[in-house]
């Protein structure tokens, strides 16, 4: 409750903010930056006071500053994760944004910041599910006990699909609703915009076990399958696909890649994860 109180603090700091330094201020793109900073700063704020205030099991001291090669190098190979599949957006989104002016031009360039701009609100909250389960899987985990790993990595699951099975109707039944927030809808580029969401998100049911999936392996400090995870979908599958499957389909097969690359890697997720939800292995087995 304590670290969602702080990062709401945040958010809401860095809003009010925006309405004075830009709405008031007139400062633009720097009365921006200025809220971004003070909100961030805001949220460190509270909690970093929380270690110093005697309620934490932590307590820090000035010799734990001081970073040692052993701890760094622990930090980068779990972190190695999280790192790669940000990594690999990046990468991927710029193979994506070539095909994308190569076969549709800058009416596809623009439908997908729309579509990327949608897609980034609705898989939110699985990316809020994947940082809940962390915790847990973690704390139990290192208590040996697999019964409560597996229940919390069968119901962030379960959750997930069902949210992101919600979502996929509501887009697919009415996606000029929310296309309409980013593009006319009497604009020439709004029909391929509907036409490429509705491709794009035809996976969005069941990627969450994807996501999750990683994120499990990075909790339980299994890096190379983590670290493996985080790859697949972005630089393993979806570049290749973004480059071969568009010479045959065209503008559509941009659209196709991404839900062909998240359906492979579903699959090497479920190989994976099959393991666990059955409790074939238990929990030290699994790091290797």
């Amino acid at each position: 409750m304590f670290a969602m109180a702080t990062m709401l603090v945040s958010a809401v700091v860095n809003i009010i903010l925006d309405y004075i330094f830009i709405g008031r201020f007139g400062w633009g793109v720097e009365g921006a930056a200025y809220a971004t900073i003070i909100g961030q700063l805001s949220g460190f704020v509270l909690l970093i006071s929380y270690f110093f205030s005697g309620k934490s099991l932590l307590k820090f001291r000035l010799d734990m500053m001081i970073p040692t090669i052993k701890n760094a190098t622990k930090i980068i190979q779990v972190g190695g994760a999280t790192f790669f599949t940000a990594f690999g957006v990046v990468v991927a989104s710029v193979f994506i944004n070539i095909s994308l002016s190569k076969y549709g031009g800058n009416a596809a360039l623009t439908s997908m910041g729309a579509i990327n701009s949608i897609y980034a609100v609705f898989i939110l909250p699985i990316i809020g599910l994947q940082h809940g389960l962390q915790p847990i899987v973690g704390y139990n985990h290192g208590a040996n006990n697999s019964d409560r790993v597996k229940q919390a990595l069968k119901l962030a699951i379960t959750s997930g699909i069902i949210f992101s099975t919600i979502i996929f109707v509501i887009l697919q039944l009415v996606p000029n609703i929310f296309v309409e927030l980013f593009i006319n809808s009497e604009s020439d580029t709004f029909p391929g915009a509907i036409k490429g969401l509705r491709i794009f998100i035809i996976m969005l049911p069941l990627l969450c076990i994807n996501l999750i999936g990683a994120s499990y392996f990075q909790s339980i400090a299994s890096v190379k399958k983590a670290l493996f995870l985080s790859l697949i979908r972005q630089i393993v599958f979806l570049i290749p696909a973004v480059l071969i499957i568009p010479i045959f389909k065209g503008l559509d097969g941009v659209w196709f890649a991404t839900p062909v690359s998240d359906g492979l890697a579903i699959l090497v997720t479920i190989i994976l994860i099959s393991p666990v939800l059955r409790n074939k292995k238990n929990n030290k087995e699994l790091l290797n």
